[in-house]
């Protein structure tokens, strides 16, 4: 029974987490890549499925590089490194899952798929990388690409500005730190202020006692 528990609980945590984000958009590359290369790949690259005309088509590709088509024929340089990125990425978020912000984490949740799913063509096919996202700017065709990439370029964009978010979160912060620290001191200064001013205004009553008594005294010795 305890078995059962722990298991449904971790079910939810796993679910609250978001973490199965990665292995549903790795998922969703590998099978992308496949049913489009089946449907499109016809052993030339003529075949072309036109979503908006003049802007957006679905077209097999295959690169054996980087983005741009960079490092083109250095397979062994780009699996290491997509290996190495893919696993240092896991093992930060694994690592440090509690101490991060939620920025930090959901383009982590981007990026990993993003670099395993490519690690994999990469790695096991001969042919490359498997592009089929196309699109085009009047005269100039940005350079077709694929889920995966979607995923890195989105993690980056949430990076970016996680951090720029996080980083005017903690000046407000800061700022207000320093405003009550501000505030607590002008407390302290007006509370001294207030205990110099009883100090003086008990030292007054007692001269003035003294005064009255030497006054009283002078009084009785001239009757």
């Amino acid at each position: 029974m305890n078995k059962n528990n722990k298991f449904v609980k971790g079910l939810k945590w796993f679910g609250k987490s978001y973490l199965w984000l990665i292995p549903l958009f790795f998922i969703i590359d590998i099978v992308s890549k496949q049913c489009f290369e089946a449907a499109l790949w016809n052993g030339n690259y003529s075949s072309t499925i036109t979503v908006i005309p003049g802007f957006f088509y679905f077209q097999v590709l295959h690169n054996t590089g980087a983005a741009w088509g960079i490092f083109s024929g250095n397979t062994w340089l780009l699996v290491t490194f997509s290996a190495v990125a893919g696993i240092l990425m896991l093992g930060y978020l694994i690592k440090y899952y509690k101490k991060l912000t939620w920025w930090t984490k959901i383009s982590l949740f981007f990026m990993i798929p993003g670099c395993l799913g490519n690690l994999i063509d990469r790695a096991f096919y001969e042919t490359g990388v498997i592009d089929f996202l196309k699109f085009q700017f009047g005269s100039y065709v940005f350079p077709t690409f694929n889920f995966a990439d979607s995923c890195l370029v989105v993690g980056a964009i949430l990076l970016v500005i996680g951090a720029i978010i996080d980083d005017i979160i903690e000046k407000k912060k800061e700022i207000k730190m320093q405003e009550e620290n501000l505030e607590a001191r002008r407390k302290e200064v007006e509370k001294s202020n207030k205990d110099e001013e009883a100090n003086v205004k008990i030292e007054s009553d007692e001269m003035n006692k003294s005064e009255d008594k030497i006054d009283s005294e002078k009084e009785d010795k001239n009757i």
